[in-house]
């Protein structure tokens, strides 16, 4: 419904939503409630098909159809989701071994997942690290939420998943920019996206870090405000705040 409401693709838009779950699951760990996030989701689910429901009355079933041929049938999206599906099949059954991994971000997700919240004053797992910001956490503890229960490979999947649909996001751009050779460019381009952090390091593909994807989201950022839209201008004001927020979240500096 987002999509449609804004003309973008549900590439475009992922991370941010991705970023806005983040920001409201912060919420909700300072209560133990993190898993009312089903509920907020559904709610915003509902008031969509509302929304949509009400445009196909007004505009006729024809523009259902019509806004769903243009977002499912888009190559760039079908080539973003196969890269996705081989790289959760790659990660089937990793494991945590890295030494930060190992210390922080794997024992803090899985605190967050069985408290549904922060840890209490002094008691974090890891209270080496204990002045580090959540946010990665939290999108992690929602993907291993998302799969049904707490295991590494989902946190694998949440970790890869986050990050490279940050990256096809800026890939759109040149998805749509040029059309030209759209048969191969459909692969290519999100294949490209998702090598290119490797030309400065390699630990987005290692393990589970957080300084890739800081770098990522912030490079996002950068992009959202160079192309800088001529319509829907408190839209793209909104996209740049939620993700700016949740770039906050990442790590302590």
């Amino acid at each position: 419904a987002l999509a449609w409401r804004t003309g973008r693709r549900p590439v475009e838009l992922a991370p941010y939503l991705l970023c806005a779950i983040g920001l409201i699951l912060y919420v909700l760990a300072f209560f133990g409630g993190m898993g009312m996030i089903d509920g907020v989701l559904l709610l915003a689910g509902v008031g969509g098909i509302l929304w949509a429901a009400r445009t196909v009355r007004r505009e006729g079933a024809r523009a259902l159809v019509q806004e769903l041929k243009r977002q499912l049938a888009d190559p760039y999206l079908w080539g973003c989701v196969l890269l996705l599906a081989v790289m959760c099949l790659l990660l089937r059954g990793e494991q945590i071994l890295e030494w930060d991994a190992y210390n922080f971000w794997g024992p803090d997700t899985k605190s967050l997942y069985f408290r549904e919240g922060f840890a209490a004053r002094y008691s974090n797992v890891a209270q080496g690290f204990g002045d580090y910001s959540p946010g990665l956490q939290l999108i992690l503890w929602w993907f291993a939420h998302l799969f049904g229960g707490y295991q590494e490979q989902y946190l694998f999947f949440g970790y890869f998943i986050f990050s490279s649909l940050m990256l096809f996001s800026v890939g759109a751009v040149f998805w749509t920019r040029y059309p030209r050779g759209r048969p191969v460019t459909w692969l290519l381009i999100p294949l490209c996206a998702l090598c290119l952090p490797g030309v400065s390091s390699t630990a987005l593909y290692r393990t589970i870090c957080v300084d890739p994807v800081m770098a990522i989201l912030f490079g996002m950022i950068l992009c959202k405000i160079v192309l800088r839209p001529d319509r829907q201008v408190a839209f793209w004001k909104g996209e740049l705040a939620v993700a700016a927020g949740y770039l906050a979240l990442m790590k302590g500096i």
